[in-house]
């Protein structure tokens, strides 16, 4: 398997990955996406980070967060 070059993680990364868990931990407690759901939307994006890079995490991220109402369907 190969990965990614890595890069540091920038402030700017944080308040994007800070915003979608905040966002996704909020649906969940309000009850717009199950347990299974949030784990997926952990899972999924550990698993991109680990596979595809820090990069392809944020975009995939800010494209979720630009969604209006956002879907956690899976």
């Amino acid at each position: 398997m190969s990965h990614k070059p890595t890069r540091e993680t920038k402030p700017s990364d944080w308040k994007v990955i800070d915003a979608f868990f905040t966002a996704a931990l909020d649906a969940k407690e309000n009850g717009e996406m199950s347990d299974e759901q949030y784990k997926y939307w952990v899972t999924h994006f550990v698993g991109l980070a680990n596979n595809e890079g820090i990069e392809n995490v944020l975009d995939a991220m800010n494209t979720v967060l630009g969604e209006t109402p956002i879907k956690w369907s899976m």
